[in-house]
């Protein structure tokens, strides 16, 4: 790797640290709290809670309201959901945001099952308080490029910890973590990539600080 590489991964992992260490790991013990208070099934328990019950020879009761309580608004946002429609503003015309901008929104929408993801986004700001929805270019089936509109675990994005605002552009940074397999980074970023990482991998135990993670 050459100087200008490494720095650059050097800088990736320190916002990566800075914001990990800064709540956004309590913040996915209390998420994956919610999201089995959420699913029930006896999962709203603790396992040294129940454990002392049952030893006590006492029942070990759960009614799940909040599965219902959330259900109840996930039915309201299908029931009440809203469509994108572009007006003229700052010089704009009405003929390009009516005959064009529109049209153009309602084909991304529906190429995208918007209305699912916009759903599953939805969803998991409720049960876990945060949601992300990810918009960009893709260019694997046409060349001329297509808008790809996905969610996003909220559990892998790690928001910039200084941010003041949920509008991402007033963010410095944000960082998105995910598990590759090593064909999955050859196929990505090339064979010489993976060469690296598979040395990285065998050798784990000379890099004490990554062990974490």
């Amino acid at each position: 790797m050459d100087t200008s590489n490494r720095q650059a991964a050097r800088e990736n992992w320190d916002a990566y640290i800075r914001a990990r260490d800064s709540g956004h790991d309590e913040w996915v013990k209390i998420a994956e709290k919610c999201e089995r208070f959420y699913a029930g099934g006896g999962q709203q328990w603790d396992a040294a809670d129940r454990q002392r019950l049952e030893r006590q020879g006492k029942p070990v009761l759960e009614i799940n309201m909040i599965l219902s309580t959330i259900n109840t608004m996930l039915g309201e946002r299908i029931n009440q959901s809203s469509e994108i429609r572009f007006k003229p503003t700052r010089g704009g015309t009405a003929t390009l945001a009516e005959a064009v901008l529109t049209p153009l929104a309602r084909h991304i929408q529906a190429d995208n099952n918007y209305h699912f993801v916009e759903g599953e986004v939805f969803a998991d700001g409720l049960i876990s308080d945060r949601g992300y929805l990810d918009i960009r270019m893709d260019f694997s089936k046409d060349m001329r490029g297509e808008v790809r509109i996905t969610a996003l675990d909220p559990m892998t994005v790690l928001p910039d910890p200084l941010a003041k605002s949920y509008d991402t552009r007033d963010w410095n940074e944000v960082t998105m973590t995910r598990w590759m397999t090593l064909d999955e980074i050859e196929s990505e970023y090339g064979k010489e990539h993976r060469t690296k990482v598979e040395h990285f991998a065998q050798n784990i135990s000379q890099y004490g600080a990554y062990e974490q993670d």
